[in-house]
């Protein structure tokens, strides 16, 4: 066995293309891994795994996924940017949840690992023929939370989705250019980087973290 293959997670792990929406993922990581909420008002539950997510140029993403997990909170703090169009965004294009993660080979030796990135990577995926068949595990991995509650007031993984800054009474952002009241950004991509702007008039607030 190589250095690489005997170092391989016992966390299962699941490849999606980085063109799965939003929507799509979260469907599929609830079929997949996921418990319904137990009581009205709670939130599902996950087993952790490993998510790998595929993005352009051969890169790859790796996030932890399980309940209040990694991928789970960055993607709801994404969703209190953007609101429900989130739902229809590919994962490889929302913002702040897909950085290349690094990759090994199945049959790299150690001194291959450490020359490729310098050190052992904790995490990292493993191709074989070019394709993902695990998660290289180097380090120690943190025990999974048990449960998850929200700190905005969006919420993906309820019993039923909310988008409380957009309804009546819920909680909005101010625009300190225009004056307007919002209740989400309007996303542009500028490159790789995401802008927020005011959905009024058009300003960039990305740099005002009190929103």
């Amino acid at each position: 066995m190589s250095f690489v293959s005997e170092r391989l997670s016992e966390k299962m792990f699941l490849v999606l293309s980085g063109e799965t929406t939003v929507r799509e993922a979260i469907a599929t990581l609830q079929s997949n891994s996921g418990r319904p909420p137990r009581r009205p008002g709670g939130t599902w539950s996950f087993e952790y795994m490993h998510l790998i997510v595929t993005l352009p140029q051969g890169r790859y993403a790796l996030l932890g996924s399980s309940t209040g997990g990694e991928f789970q909170r960055r993607l709801e703090a994404a969703a209190d940017k953007i609101g429900e169009a989130i739902l229809d965004v590919p994962l490889a294009r929302v913002p702040d949840l897909c950085q290349p993660a690094p990759v090994v080979e199945l049959a790299d030796d150690e001194a291959t690992v450490r020359a490729k990135h310098g050190k052992l990577p904790s995490l990292a995926v493993v191709l074989e023929d070019g394709q993902p068949v695990g998660v290289f595990w180097s380090g120690q991995q943190g025990s999974p939370r048990d449960s998850f509650e929200s700190r905005f007031p969006t919420q993906l993984f309820g019993s039923t989705m909310v988008f409380a800054r957009e309804e009546s009474g819920g909680e909005k952002r101010r625009c300190p250019v225009c004056h307007a009241d919002f209740g989400y950004f309007k996303p542009v991509q500028v490159g790789e980087a995401w802008q927020y702007h005011c959905p009024h008039c058009d300003a960039d607030l990305t740099a005002n973290p009190e929103l």
